[in-house]
């Protein structure tokens, strides 16, 4: 049995067998927990320990067996800025560890050209350590800039349970977007949401984010509802998962755009897709990279037309649900995934 160590912004010493951790952090949730569950489930002995705990007195010193295998997850936001100084001394300490046996770092997007401790995780992941993509966009990215080749482990889905496929609309279509809110959100939304038309049918849209972004997701609602074709009615949920899970069983499409030609989202990878099609809900999804290699179970294009397409092919809508949740199933569930973490720390059979 093997012993391995996720280092990341959970300020958690172990994850000990049946306890349940969550975070509202995606990368935190998919590229730690669920892996570090999965590996368990294998027979394998799994840790957690926060980046800033690195630095303590005793820490590192646990960690000298070159047999522990360390994955140093992606820093949660504001770890930088906010503990520059204890950041600067782990970094150092996991550089000292790195002489024992190979480090591998998870990197789930394009990492900025910062200084300080950012910098400095920047050089260590890209020169000396090992770095851990969930997408071969990513991997082709970073490849020509690591010392390490990249090695390609996806997302996971949240559980390995499946909903059941539905495409049901009704005369109101009912829309849902989840996520992270960012600058570029309300822009985003608002240009998909114009572009679908359809005189004949109420629409609504329930976007699940953070709290903070409510207002923001008011004044879109504002903007939208003098449009000339059919008023959109827009609702804020309080992002968590079962809100997620909740909004999803309601609604009869899931939008998923990206800004075209925004190298940051080409870099995003697979798991609000996979997410969706778990959920058993027909998505429109942008055709970036990630989206693409699914595109047997979902709309990857324009969001406007697969509205028409899916209303005009019901059962092929859900044909095509059903075909996303078989690749789903065999290639992104925990296990699955879970597997991949294994094969990429070179663990033994448990």
């Amino acid at each position: 049995m093997a012993r391995i160590v996720f280092v990341n912004g959970v300020a958690a010493p172990t994850l000990a067998a049946g306890q349940v951790l969550d975070s509202p952090v995606a990368s935190v949730r998919l590229r730690c927990l669920v892996p570090a569950a999965g590996l368990r489930a294998l027979g394998h002995e799994t840790g957690l320990v926060s980046l800033t705990d690195i630095a303590r007195p005793g820490i590192a010193e646990r960690l000298r067996d070159p047999a522990i295998r360390i994955v140093l997850g992606k820093p949660t936001p504001g770890t930088f800025a906010l503990h520059p100084g204890i950041c600067s001394a782990a970094l150092d300490a996991l550089e000292r560890l790195a002489a024992a046996r190979p480090i591998h770092a998870d990197v789930c997007d394009l990492m900025a050209a910062d200084e300080g401790p950012a910098g400095r995780h920047r050089d260590l992941v890209l020169g000396r350590f090992v770095p851990v993509v969930p997408s071969r966009w990513l991997a082709d990215h970073y490849r020509p800039r690591c010392h390490h080749a990249p090695l390609v482990v996806e997302d996971p889905a949240e559980t390995e349970e499946m909903a059941r496929p539905r495409f049901a609309p009704g005369p109101e279509l009912r829309f849902v977007w989840f996520g992270t809110w960012g600058p570029g959100t309300a822009r985003l939304l608002a240009r998909t949401l114009d572009g679908i038309r359809l005189a004949d049918r109420r629409l609504s849209l329930t976007v699940v984010t953070q709290t903070e972004a409510a207002g923001e997701v008011t004044r879109l609602a504002d903007a939208m509802i003098d449009r000339v074709e059919g008023s959109w009615r827009i609702t804020h949920r309080d992002w968590s998962l079962p809100a997620v899970t909740a909004a999803l069983a309601d609604a009869d499409f899931v939008l998923l755009p990206q800004p075209a030609g925004d190298p940051r989202a080409d870099a995003k990878s697979h798991n609000r897709l996979v997410e969706a099609i778990r959920q058993g809900r027909f998505a429109l999804a942008a055709p970036i990279p990630a989206y693409r290699e699914l595109d047997r179970g979902a709309w990857v294009g324009e969001a406007s037309e697969g509205v028409r397409w899916a209303l005009a092919n019901p059962a092929e809508a859900l044909a095509r649900i059903a075909a996303g949740q078989a690749e789903v199933r065999l290639r992104f569930s925990p296990a699955a995934v879970a597997r991949r973490w294994a094969a990429a720390l070179v663990l033994p059979s448990p």
